[in-house]
């Protein structure tokens, strides 16, 4: 697959997060506060209110200032410090900050460009279940960047993001290396790999 794919869904990616990244697993008030800020463009009060909470440790926070950062929300862009926020939290086992350091690593945004390092933290956020983070590890796979090229990895992660996601424009995208591997894949691979898929969703059905 060339690679504006990648750019383009890292890309669209990145705004969606900027626009909705307040909809992660918790339901505490700040987040609803600080959303509505933003939709005003009140990005002075919205970082006020997320700023304290990040540095005193708040997983949610800590990704939602990395990716002001990332984005320049509100905020001067500063690549160096979103990667500090994003693996405060992914240090604190936070599956959003794995994401966006794959991400970050992937593009080389914060530090030097690493396709080992964006594989690593991709696959551990796809593990947690999040969908862009399994395409991005099944396009890796795809194509050997970071990991040995694998088709059955790359089916049964891509797989599994199509089955998760919700957004149309992303599963356009991925159906566009839907198309590449399944070419590439014998009948016996595809069995393979969707027993894989199987397995993955019997261990993460109670997560």
């Amino acid at each position: 697959m060339p690679r504006p794919i990648y750019l383009t869904v890292v890309s669209s990616f990145a705004f969606l997060a900027t626009v909705s990244f307040f909809s992660s697993r918790s339901s505490a008030g700040w987040k609803e506060e600080a959303e509505a800020a933003d939709i005003r463009a009140d990005y002075a009060t919205s970082l006020r209110i997320v700023e304290p909470l990040a540095v005193h440790g708040d997983a949610d926070a800590q990704v939602n200032l990395g990716v002001r950062y990332q984005s320049g929300l509100g905020v001067a862009q500063d690549y160096g410090k979103a990667i500090n926020w994003f693996r405060r939290a992914a240090e604190q086992g936070n599956s959003d900050g794995y994401g966006w350091l794959g991400i970050m690593y992937g593009m080389g945004q914060g530090v030097p460009k690493d396709s080992v390092e964006a594989a690593k933290w991709s696959l551990k956020a796809a593990d947690a279940g999040l969908t862009f983070s399994q395409y991005l590890i099944a396009q890796r796979y795809a194509l050997g960047q970071g990991v040995p090229t694998n088709y059955i990895e790359a089916y049964k992660w891509l797989h599994l993001a199509i089955d998760g996601e919700k957004d149309k424009e992303n599963l356009k995208i991925f159906q566009t290396l839907h198309l590449m591997i399944i070419r590439k894949m014998t009948a016996e691979q595809i069995s393979r790999a969707e027993f894989l898929m199987g397995e993955w969703k019997s261990k993460h059905v109670a997560r």
